[in-house]
């Protein structure tokens, strides 16, 4: 199947417009995902020190419950640690944390659970005393008594997400008794992303929509500009010399010859000269009104240049355009316009029949050869052109009863 050009120069156009459209886009994307992400950062950490700070209300209470190595043999004050569970979990419902907890040092790779925000009904709830492993960030927040935030990051157990951590300190000897982490799950900052994602995917999906109808319009425009004669709005002389060509070279002349007429306005240097430019436009337009009236919607009305035009007529026999040609040549003379000196507007005909193994450059010449012998006959005539030389068609034709 043939591709249209023009199609595939479109659809090109639009891929290329929606790819350049999409590095704007992703930057945008990924720029309000960071900020979203830096204030998830802060916030975490805002929560993990205000957390930090309730737990060393009451220190001491905190300090004893560390300090217990085994928590299903050993005893502890259970009220305590279910009072505590009991206001992190409050404070992670306000502030939609994901996780609130604290932890103790086991060892340089490993930190035991003591308080846990989540019901303790939820398989992700972890019970005291629960181990896990200890990231790179969580040991030096233990070991430098620091407050730290992680970035995004993968954990196989608990999957994607930031978390802040708040130093325990005793106050009495500035030991590190444990953490405060807050955490916000990779969920959490895409629901927070996931509207301006939209926003901004149906911003630039309405920008690549409108520049597609633009560019539709605008190529469309293009196209019947270069396509269509300004002044008469008759075909342009590339969009026939295109339909030509593709006539020769299809084979369709092959079953169903063509015609082609040529014409040229008398006396129109003398209207041009005299009445101006204006009046000489009206001149080529009402000529043109007369060639569309008088032709068919299969035929290829063209203005070829200045006062010239030049008819295809596929399908069409001798006999067939002349005839055409007739209408064409009585109708410009009804049209009334007169030169200074009184001259009726007339136009001349050249008549040219395609012969099998013809070129459009022959078809052509021939017409014009034929043209312009009606020009030096006289003017206000048809001639055809045939066997190398052209006949007043006139007395052709009525000689044989047409």
């Amino acid at each position: 199947m043939r591709r249209n050009p023009q199609i595939v120069k479109l659809v090109f156009s639009l891929l290329l417009i929606s790819l350049l459209m999409a590095i704007p886009a992703t930057v945008i994307t990924m720029s309000y995902r960071n900020a979203i992400l830096s204030e998830l950062q802060t916030r975490a950490a805002i929560i993990a020190a205000n957390a930090e700070v309730v737990i060393s209300q009451d220190i001491d209470s905190y300090r004893s419950l560390v300090q217990v190595d085994d928590y299903e043999r050993e005893s502890y004050d259970r009220d305590y640690y279910e009072q505590m569970n009991a206001l992190l979990k409050r404070i992670q419902e306000e502030t939609k944390a994901d996780f609130i907890f604290t932890e103790k040092w086991i060892d340089s790779q490993t930190v035991a659970y003591v308080f846990d925000g989540t019901d303790p009904e939820h398989p992700d709830f972890s019970p005291i005393g629960q181990t896990d492993a200890m990231q790179a960030v969580e040991r030096d927040a233990f070991i430098q008594g620091v407050h730290a935030v992680t970035k995004l990051i993968e954990d196989p157990v608990w999957g994607a997400y930031i978390t802040a951590y708040a130093p325990i300190i005793d106050p009495a000897d500035h030991t590190v008794l444990g953490l405060v982490g807050v955490d916000f799950s990779a969920e959490s900052l895409q629901s927070l992303t996931k509207r301006m994602n939209t926003i901004v995917f149906l911003s630039f999906f309405a920008l690549i929509v409108l520049t597609s109808v633009g560019m539709v319009h605008a190529m469309r425009v293009i196209h019947k500009a270069s396509f269509t004669d300004y002044l008469t709005g008759l075909a342009s002389r590339r969009y026939y010399n295109r339909r030509l060509h593709a006539l020769v070279h299809s084979g369709a002349a092959e079953r169903h010859p063509f015609c082609l007429l040529m014409l040229d306005v008398d006396w129109f240097k003398e209207i041009n000269d005299s009445r101006g430019h204006a009046y000489g436009d009206t001149v080529l337009v009402d000529i043109a009104n007369a060639i569309k009236h008088n032709t068919r919607a299969t035929d290829v009305c063209s203005r070829y240049g200045g006062d010239e035009f030049v008819i295809l007529l596929p399908d069409c026999t001798e006999v067939q355009a002349y005839r055409f040609a007739e209408r064409i040549l009585r109708a410009v003379s009804e049209l009334r316009h007169k030169t200074d000196s009184g001259k009726n507007l007339t136009v001349s005909i050249g008549l040219a029949v395609w012969e099998p193994g013809v070129g459009e450059n022959t078809m052509m010449d021939r017409v014009d050869e034929a043209l312009y012998r009606a020009k030096a006959q006289g003017k206000a005539r048809i001639v055809v052109y045939e066997d190398n030389s052209a006949l007043d068609t006139r007395r052709h034709y009525r000689n044989q009863g047409e």
